[in-house]
């Protein structure tokens, strides 16, 4: 999951169950405020947070929720992300689609019914 450095906030139970989840990149060099259960069970021992290097402490040492993260990382090392709009080269067809996080997991469900992981995987 990458969140872009314009969010300033998560809500509450955002990625809450999200028992799969392995890598978050926070592109923010401020922490987002995280709200309640933001990350419960979330793997904290297995998932890697990726953030500007400048702001590892601040996510590690002072950023509530966030510091739960056992491996904080600078961004620089991070495995390279995939967007929805590289998977639908059809871009009428990615306007008409519905981007869609049920249980942890992204979906991409088009117009004629089909469901899509974020890297182009049909479900």
């Amino acid at each position: 999951v990458t969140i872009p450095n314009s969010v300033t906030t998560i809500g509450d139970s955002t990625f809450y169950g999200c028992s799969a989840l392995t890598s978050v990149t926070c592109e923010a060099t401020t922490p987002p405020t995280a709200g309640k259960y933001t990350f419960y069970y979330v793997p904290m021992s297995k998932a890697v947070l990726y953030v500007p290097e400048s702001s590892i402490d601040a996510y590690k040492y002072k950023a509530e929720g966030w510091n739960q993260f056992n491996n904080i990382r600078p961004i620089e090392e991070a495995p390279p992300s995939v967007a929805v709009e590289d998977v639908i080269f059809d871009a009428s067809l990615l306007e008409k689609s519905k981007k869609i996080l049920h249980n942890g997991q992204i979906y991409i469900l088009t117009p004629d019914g089909k469901k899509y992981t974020p890297t182009g995987a049909a479900l």
